[in-house]
């Protein structure tokens, strides 16, 4: 289709050309085929693709593709004595890391900078594939990764550990073993009943010191006293 498109418009250009009386030559044709399929806008827009070219994150071997593709747009770079210019442009669009080694080594040959520019970029992936390799394969070494609970789903015991044992432990309140006093279950009315039974004894050990001298009556009293608050404040001593 499009060839018959261009067979009709070039039978019709060329009898305008020919009424005009001018030489139809290659370059004639050429000039006039551009202006109809191939714009001065669309022209001007290749070209400043090219002009901003980068390599970004594709391989050297793409962006010299693309480098060659859009170059056509711009005549003056493929010009014999523009060489220089060329490689320049071709260098300073590639990444950081490749402009920084290529642009010391001053390579001013077109083709020999692009597979230079080539090897370095292949030998930088096959640096960064093997190191991502050895990373991925210690990680996997050292239980990296997902963790796994293998205690997931087990209820702890409050507190962390087993339950205290008891069997050895004397209530202060009734002097039973078993439990502790809060837990005992006769209450406050046993250890009121004891209170009132050292008193009564107390009592009588006064009674009985009245023979005694006086010195000898305060000594014990005053023993006996300290003995009654020691109890008071820790009762277990007299359980143990």
């Amino acid at each position: 289709m499009l060839a018959e498109e261009v067979e009709y418009w070039w039978t019709n250009a060329k009898g305008r050309l020919e009424i005009g009386g001018e030489a139809v030559t290659w370059a004639r044709f050429k000039a006039e085929f551009l202006r109809k399929y191939f714009p001065e806008d669309l022209r001007t827009r290749k070209e400043v693709e090219f002009l901003n070219l980068k390599q970004g994150s594709s391989s050297v071997a793409e962006y010299a593709a693309k480098f060659e593709e859009l170059s056509r747009f711009c005549p003056y770079i493929n010009a014999e004595d523009a060489m220089i210019s060329k490689c320049v442009k071709f260098e300073s669009g590639h990444r950081p890391d490749i402009y920084q080694y290529m642009c010391v080594q001053e390579i001013r040959e077109f083709d020999t900078l692009v597979h230079k520019c080539r090897m370095f970029d292949d030998a930088g992936r096959a640096r960064a594939n093997h190191y991502k390799a050895q990373h991925d394969k210690k990680g996997k070494g050292h239980g990296f990764g997902k963790l796994y609970n293998k205690d997931k789903g087990k209820k702890k015991e409050v507190g962390g550990g087993s339950k205290s044992n008891t069997a050895d432990v004397r209530c202060f309140k009734c002097g039973k073993l078993g439990h502790f006093a809060n837990d005992c279950k006769k209450g406050d009315s046993c250890y009121k009943l004891m209170l009132l039974e050292v008193s009564s004894h107390l009592n009588q050990l006064d009674h009985y010191s009245e023979s005694l001298p006086m010195n000898f009556r305060y000594i014990i009293i005053s023993i006996s006293f300290l003995l009654f608050l020691l109890y008071i404040s820790f009762p277990r001593v007299f359980f143990y």
